[in-house]
């Protein structure tokens, strides 16, 4: 998993890890968390007020097991369930903003892992002071037996995609050593 020494100067960590909801709504995520022989979350990562990276790991009984779960959660029904989650999440809880409907993206990653895949979530906004659009970009790496899921929201700016893909391949690299 990542730690703050991973990051460029300027990131802070929270000390508690980041809490799922209590269930999802997605129905391929809620048989893959049930499935896990371990799961972790890490701590909350923040640069600033506008970015925040989240990160967890699955660990499964067999490679066969994780593989599968794979698979099931780099469907396009996963993104767009997702999607609709993070959407209703913010609306529930930013008041001074009116969002639009979000669209979602497959992104390119580095090839890591066994296997990886990502997508992006883009939810424009408008507000009394501006205009502007949040995305989250979710990057799943399986390795072995494990997924590693990196989820970085970003309120601001453009996505810094590079830092991204460093994160991930550090963090799949970590994996893969506690497989060997």
């Amino acid at each position: 998993m990542l730690t703050l020494d991973d990051f460029p100067p300027g990131w802070t960590a929270t000390d508690e890890a980041v809490e799922p909801p209590a269930e999802s709504p997605c129905k391929q995520i809620r048989q893959a968390e049930a499935a896990v022989n371990a799961h972790v979350n890490g701590p909350i990562f923040v640069e600033g007020q506008t970015v925040e990276i989240e990160q967890a790991v699955y660990i499964y009984a067999s490679e066969d097991a994780a593989e599968s779960h794979f698979a099931a959660l780099a469907t396009g029904s996963v993104r767009a369930c997702s999607a609709e989650y993070i959407a209703d999440r913010l609306a529930e809880n930013v008041s001074t903003a009116e969002f639009k409907e979000e669209t979602t993206s497959e992104l390119a990653v580095a090839p890591v892992g066994s296997e990886s895949a990502a997508f992006r979530v883009t939810i424009p906004y408008t507000s009394e002071f501006f205009d502007g659009e949040v995305v989250v970009d979710a990057v799943l790496v399986r390795v072995g037996r494990g997924l590693f899921l990196l989820t970085t929201l970003r309120e601001v700016g453009p996505p810094d995609d590079e830092q991204r893909n460093k994160l991930v391949a550090v963090a799949a690299q970590r994996l893969d050593r506690e497989f060997e």
